[in-house]
């Protein structure tokens, strides 16, 4: 259960937060190129007419953003410094990445369907932007050490708020390049929507973790035997490496092998 505080009455006794910003970097690095890379499969999506592979790539997407955001939320959490042990729930830090799983697939399906909207734009925003939260939210719950976590009120409501019109801009860049025009593996749409989506996700991250506030305690709190933040730095980062190489190259081979088998035709009726 989340404990809000308010800011009229703040602890007296805090934990100072530190980062590592070399793991900061890295975490809106990964949610830029984690972005870049689903919001390709919607291309994917909408060129197809067969009704397994729509399925398989809304899935396959979904899993890519999912894992984005997810990988994103831990690097990001990684990069915290307290002055006590941290350890990681497992069962909860799997479980967290299905709120941003199950509204990526959402979102990536309305995108290739259908005609733009702003009905559609908005409730896509709020999806992916609700995802994103709910799965920061629920990651932080895994977190296991001696000392309470709080969250600042207004702080926490912005950090949705930011989610939400960030994931809006970006899916409006993406919506209009899928709706106007040929997909590009390099382009400014391509490149532009992914970056604010990058954005819109550490953004969230960083704002939610500026709302909590870690207040220790007298008494050793008992927990269950967690992932020590070594683990789960390699868990996330082998993760998040596989993911990202398979959904860069996967859409591009199938670029390409489309483009070969047009070329070829297009010989042919020249020979014929």
């Amino acid at each position: 259960m989340l404990n809000f505080i308010d800011p009229q009455f703040f602890p007296d006794q805090t934990y100072t937060k530190h980062y590592d910003y070399y793991l900061v970097m890295l975490s809106v690095l990964i949610a830029v190129i984690g972005s870049y890379s689903a919001f390709g499969t919607a291309e994917r999506i909408h060129s197809s007419n067969n009704k397994t592979h729509i399925a398989l790539w809304t899935l396959f997407g979904a899993t890519t953003m999912g894992v984005c955001i997810w990988s994103m939320h831990f690097i990001g959490s990684l990069a915290l410094m307290l002055p006590v042990p941290i350890t990681y729930d497992l069962a909860i830090t799997i479980l967290s990445i299905l709120p941003a799983f199950e509204a990526s697939g959402a979102v990536l399906w309305l995108m290739a369907h259908d005609t733009y909207s702003t009905a559609k734009l908005l409730l896509c925003g709020l999806l992916l932007g609700a995802g994103v939260g709910a799965m920061h939210y629920t990651g932080m719950a895994a977190m296991q050490m001696n000392a309470h976590m709080g969250y600042i009120t207004p702080i926490f409501f912005i950090s949705i708020i930011v989610a939400v019109v960030l994931a809006t801009i970006a899916l409006k860049i993406k919506f209009q390049a899928i709706n106007h025009g040929a997909y590009q593996f390099l382009s400014k749409p391509q490149v532009l929507s992914a970056v604010v989506m990058g954005i819109a996700i550490s953004g969230m991250h960083f704002t939610a973790m500026k709302a909590v506030v870690y207040m220790p305690i007298d008494v050793a709190i008992t927990t269950n035997a967690g992932l020590q933040t070594s683990h789960l730095t390699l868990i996330v980062g082998l993760t998040t490496f596989l993911v990202l190489i398979i959904a860069l190259l996967l859409p591009l081979a199938f670029r390409l092998k489309e483009m070969t088998v047009a070329l070829k035709q297009n010989e042919e009726s020249l020979i014929i």
